[in-house]
């Protein structure tokens, strides 16, 4: 009997996990937690996530991070709502199209998960090599990504799924069901 990727991927179990005192969310059981030498080779980042985890060939990662919510902090906090979300949406739109030399949405919307309203943004996104000195170099890569956007107090929680392209027919349930687990207190 031949069983479809997404089958699989379906029934993968999430292990609930605590992130925070605040935050639980679900984890896929055959994700491991990435070291971070591997972290730091792989994205090269200079702040370590809150959580960071990785399958088990490495091509899929599941990360939270928080960054300071620089809009929220530069208007009064008692003015800033989770109702705003339209203005993060638009500015972490943005982002994504400016860093990606192609991008297609298939997701790009305001959600309600768990009690907690979220920016979720699903797609693919396209980028080419480039050397030093940014001539381009390579073939192009595509990556799918799951990311999602929650207002925290004066922090915003970044929640991304992201795996090459050529995997999302096996992680794309899998990364909505993740997302669908986030839980805040």
């Amino acid at each position: 009997m031949l069983v479809s990727n997404t089958t699989i991927a379906q029934s993968l179990k999430l292990l609930k996990t605590k992130i925070t005192d605040k935050l639980t969310v679900g984890v896929p059981e055959e994700f491991v937690v990435m070291p971070p030498n591997v972290y730091a080779k792989k994205y090269g980042a200079y702040r370590t996530p809150l959580a960071i985890y990785t399958s088990p060939d490495g091509k899929a990662d599941f990360g939270i991070n928080e960054m300071a919510n620089r809009l929220a902090t530069s208007v009064v906090k008692s003015d800033w709502k989770e109702e705003d979300l339209k203005i993060l949406q638009s500015m972490y739109k943005s982002s994504i199209v400016s860093m990606h030399e192609k991008v297609e949405f298939l997701q790009d919307k305001v959600e309600t998960i768990n009690k907690k309203l979220f920016v979720v943004f699903e797609f693919i996104g396209t980028v080419r090599d480039e050397d030093a000195k940014g001539n381009r170099v390579g073939k192009e890569l595509k990556q799918y990504s799951y990311i999602q956007y929650a207002v925290t107090g004066s922090q915003v929680t970044l929640f991304n799924f992201n795996c090459p392209n050529n995997q999302r027919s096996y992680y794309q349930q899998m990364a909505k069901n993740v997302m669908q687990s986030v839980k805040f207190k």
